[in-house]
């Protein structure tokens, strides 16, 4: 069976339920459903319970990031006492989620794209969140260079290359080593679209302790093995691999 073109059958209707059911804490189950079978992303919704405004961009996609970061929970739950490092933040999702399920980490989310940091700003602005989230427009890389081009255009799907063929803005790059030798007790999070080998690549020996918990999304099976093997060389266990999500944590 088919609705707005998403293929509904047994062995996914539980999946389904299950989905719908936790959206009715977040928005209004009209809304949920339209968005997500018509693949379409809101201008913003009103968290009911909690009270959050967050403000989407045009991208189609948007909703779809929502429903595996809040609805999904494929971060899973939130510990307090963290530095959170969100790394691929776009609009600020994750920092959102990650602050409303525990309200006792601070967190410093990293986004690229000019577009979507806008958003992200708004979003963390008119939330009063400023205290809890410290955000900034640029990019974690392994690349020598202070300033680099990236993709204007807000996209989950963003990704840090040597060239583009679209319109792209000069944006400051930033090396994750800077951030994890001044916090400890650091929760990493890692959505970059392909680059979460070459930043895993980068860390130093030495900073490695002072991260306990690892989560992100990777983009292909090899990266993910590449990615697994660095982690268990520097102390960590995998909690968690599958359907392109890494869990690890320090032993």
């Amino acid at each position: 069976m088919k609705i707005f073109d998403r293929n509904i059958n047994f062995f996914n209707l539980f999946f389904y339920f299950q989905i719908f059911f936790r959206s009715l804490k977040y928005i209004h189950p009209h809304k949920f459903l339209y968005y997500y079978l018509s693949r379409k992303s809101p201008k913003k919704i009103l968290l009911k319970q909690q009270k959050y405004l967050i403000h989407f961009s045009q991208h189609p996609h948007d909703f779809i990031t929502f429903v595996v970061i809040f609805l999904k929970r494929e971060y899973g739950e939130i510990p307090d006492n963290y530095t959170i490092l969100d790394i691929g933040a776009n609009i600020g999702l994750f920092s959102i989620y990650a602050y409303i399920n525990n309200k006792k980490n601070n967190i410093i989310a990293f986004e690229p794209s000019l577009d979507a940091y806008k958003i992200l700003k708004q979003n963390i602005i008119l939330n009063n969140l400023s205290q809890s989230i410290k955000i900034y427009n640029g990019a974690i890389s392994s690349k020598k260079d202070s300033k680099i081009k990236f993709p204007k255009k807000s996209s989950p799907y963003n990704t840090l290359k040597n060239s583009y063929s679209e319109e792209t803005a000069i944006i400051n790059n930033y090396n994750i080593n800077d951030f994890l030798n001044q916090n400890k007790n650091i929760f990493l999070k890692l959505d970059c679209e392909g680059s979460e080998l070459d930043i895993i690549r980068s860390i130093e020996p030495n900073n490695f302790k002072n991260i306990k918990i690892i989560r992100m999304e990777t983009h292909s099976k090899k990266i993910a093995n590449e990615i697994i093997k660095l982690l268990k060389e520097n102390s960590f266990i995998i909690e968690k691999n599958k359907n392109s999500i890494i869990w690890s944590k320090k032993i």
